[in-house]
């Protein structure tokens, strides 16, 4: 880690910052380091939540279906209850779908809560995320120069905004079996608040980077 690193990183909470200091190289030295605003966040992740929230409504339904041999004057029809090993069956399933449901529509919210720990970095030679995990420990992931090239930006009307470096399968079906299309996670820098001064704060780093890959090779 190289002089001036440290007094940048003095910006972050103490327990982000050590976390950052320990995954960069010896060699390595910080350029700019920020933090994602809570609401920008909350509002990154909102098609997970909906996505969770067609989980949280199916489940109602399927519940809703389980239920209706017992309501009324299908509590009598041919001879009685239906089996007790089918109505368990069905609310397993229902409460397994309403807990995984309430998990991913959980998600903006949840995200929002760690932003006060998360830190975006970039150094001379990739861009770092450091979030923490649920319960303990972090979550670090690097992305190497060249990112413009790359990158998606999703710019808000107030500047804020993502800058998208990564997709990963969050393994959650939007809307269940109606369509199955595929729910995609963003990662990279999620709810920055200015997104224009983010990227120039990349294309910089990258053009500054440029001249040492070159006499390296």
């Amino acid at each position: 880690m190289q002089e001036g690193t440290g007094t940048i990183l003095g910006t972050l909470p103490p327990v982000t910052g050590e976390t950052v200091r320990s995954t960069l190289h010896p060699d390595e030295s910080v350029r700019w380091v920020g933090q994602p605003r809570p609401g920008a966040v909350c509002a990154s992740h909102w098609a997970q939540g909906l996505s969770g929230l067609a989980l949280v409504v199916f489940a109602c339904f399927w519940g809703a279906l389980a239920a209706m041999p017992f309501a009324g004057s299908h509590s009598t029809a041919r001879g009685g209850v239906p089996p007790l090993v089918f109505f368990f069956f069905m609310a397993t399933i229902g409460t397994v779908v309403l807990g995984l449901g309430l998990w991913h529509a959980a998600t903006p919210f949840r995200e929002a809560s760690r932003a006060g720990k998360t830190a975006y970095v970039l150094t001379g030679r990739r861009a770092i995320t450091v979030r923490p995990r649920l319960g303990s420990g972090w979550s670090v992931e690097a992305y190497e120069f060249p990112l413009s090239t790359r990158m998606e930006s999703r710019i808000r009307r107030d500047g804020s905004g993502d800058l998208i470096f990564d997709r990963v399968t969050s393994g959650v079906r939007w809307g269940g079996r109606i369509n199955g299309r595929t729910v995609f996670v963003p990662r990279g820098f999620l709810g920055v608040g200015s997104v224009a001064e983010v990227t120039g704060e990349i294309h910089r780093a990258e053009a500054a980077a440029a001249p040492a890959a070159s006499a390296l090779t």
